[in-house]
């Protein structure tokens, strides 16, 4: 068996995240869709994009996640932030779902607040599914500013749930 050399490894995996050629608009999803685009830090998606695609504007990526919504973003692999096609969101959300009653993995650690407030995660589920439409007319820029808008956002309701709970002072 021949061994490869390192030329051939190099092409090999330019190749294999599509930095070996330039590619046209007409190309975004399948190349997106290879492997993802993580942005962090912030931006990063589109530099990675542009390195693939020049002729692709800022204006026109910025349409693909916001306007068309062609593309998601979603903090999947590994805790990081991806921009993905729309088309293939299962392949990249379908490992955050959880099996049978294994909690979700990020919920784990929320799980004694929510039994100091007696709610159970599928009600505070429910009550962050009322209120995510209203993303729908936001850029909201960091997973930082999205916990405290959601978290703004929600708290009318899980007062109504819970009442003085939510108020208590720990000690």
């Amino acid at each position: 068996m021949a061994e490869a050399s390192v030329e051939q490894i190099r092409n090999y995996r330019l190749g294999s995240h599509h930095l070996d050629a330039e590619y046209r608009e007409g190309d975004i999803i399948r190349l997106a869709g290879s492997c993802g685009l993580q942005n962090t830090p912030p931006g990063a998606w589109e530099t990675a994009l542009y390195n693939r695609v020049p002729g692709c504007s800022f204006q026109k990526m910025e349409s693909l996640l916001y306007k068309e919504k062609s593309f998601l973003q979603a903090w999947s692999l590994r805790g990081a932030p991806f921009v993905f096609p729309e088309e293939e969101s299962d392949v990249f959300l379908s490992a955050l779902i959880p099996e049978g009653d294994e909690p979700w993995i990020y919920s784990q650690g929320i799980s004694l607040a929510l039994n100091f407030l007696q709610i159970p995660f599928e009600e505070l589920f429910s009550i962050l599914k009322q209120v995510m439409p209203k993303l729908d007319g936001e850029i909201i820029v960091s997973k930082t500013a999205l916990d405290q808008t959601l978290a703004d956002w929600m708290l009318p309701l899980c007062l109504q749930r819970t009442g003085s709970l939510w108020r208590a002072k720990g000690n």
